[in-house]
């Protein structure tokens, strides 16, 4: 019998702070177990096919997103979870370009007014993750409409990406830098399997990390003319903060953060000295 359908219905759920690469690691999941991602947007989806009979549900979270995680949590517990974690100067450049498409590096360093707003934006989402001022609108919206017809609980965000970490890597989970994802993806991925208890074999995982290298998805993206996904991946790169954030600006969330990006291996540019 196929190891991966013996376990027919189970759920894995891919958690992770935004933009820390928990899209990559639920497609590579998703490839290596042959079952679709359940979540609401293309992004996550576009693998998703009939064909797909591996019998596993990979569910894509970030985790503190409203009441209804919040409730699943001790569910969560029970269930197989991986946790991702990136570099926090990584994720907050990341999540800027993911809110402003239309801008780049070269727009940013050449343009005072792009790289005032840039910097405005990088220590708000440093603060606590809200997504763009578009969806902050959407949010504060919602909120009004649900009091008005006696809805009563409070969305929860994101929040803060130290106190997610801390939180989420504490439980026991399999826990994964998306860094040593990145450097070495077969060792990383048939750690995460065999913590999982996933049985497959190298031929697989190879497969799978070769169908959802970078490079490969965002060629498919493009000869497919999916603008969308294409514009999702933008580099994927570590250590790409390094092109355009200035040593205030990461001096100022290495303050916020120095704790945690110290517990993960994470180098500061800057002595904390004493708290």
């Amino acid at each position: 019998m196929n190891k991966l359908k013996e376990k027919d219905g189970r759920a894995i759920y891919v958690l992770g702070f935004p933009k820390s690469g928990n899209t990559w690691l639920a497609r590579l999941l998703g490839e290596v177990t042959q079952s679709n991602i359940l979540a609401e947007d293309p992004v996550n989806t576009a693998d998703n096919s009939s064909d797909r009979e591996g019998g596993f549900a990979i569910h894509k979270e970030h985790v503190a997103r409203d009441e209804q995680v919040l409730l699943k949590e001790q569910v969560l517990l029970k269930e197989q979870v991986v946790y991702i974690i990136r570099d926090i100067r990584d994720v907050l450049v990341s999540g800027f370009y993911h809110n402003h498409r239309w801008l780049n590096d070269e727009k940013i360093n050449n343009n005072i007014i792009a790289r005032l707003y840039f910097y405005a934006q990088i220590k708000r989402l440093n603060n606590k993750w809200q997504g763009s001022y578009w969806n902050e609108i959407k949010y504060n919206a919602g909120l009004l409409i649900k009091r008005m017809v006696g809805y009563n609980f409070e969305k929860i965000r994101i929040g803060n990406w130290s106190n997610h970490v801390n939180y989420w890597s504490s439980k026991d989970f399999v826990v994964v830098r998306y860094e040593d994802l990145l450097k070495d993806t077969k060792y990383e991925l048939k750690r995460i399997l065999s913590e999982l208890e996933i049985n497959t074999n190298d031929t697989i995982i190879e497969d799978a990390i070769k169908k959802q290298s970078f490079a490969k998805k965002k060629q498919d993206f493009i000869d497919a003319g999916d603008e969308l996904n294409t514009k999702f991946l933008r580099s994927g790169k570590v250590g790409a903060w390094r092109n355009i954030l200035p040593p205030n600006i990461v001096e100022i969330i290495e303050k916020e953060h120095g704790a945690a990006m110290n517990k993960y291996g994470y180098k500061l540019e800057h002595d904390q000295g004493e708290k």
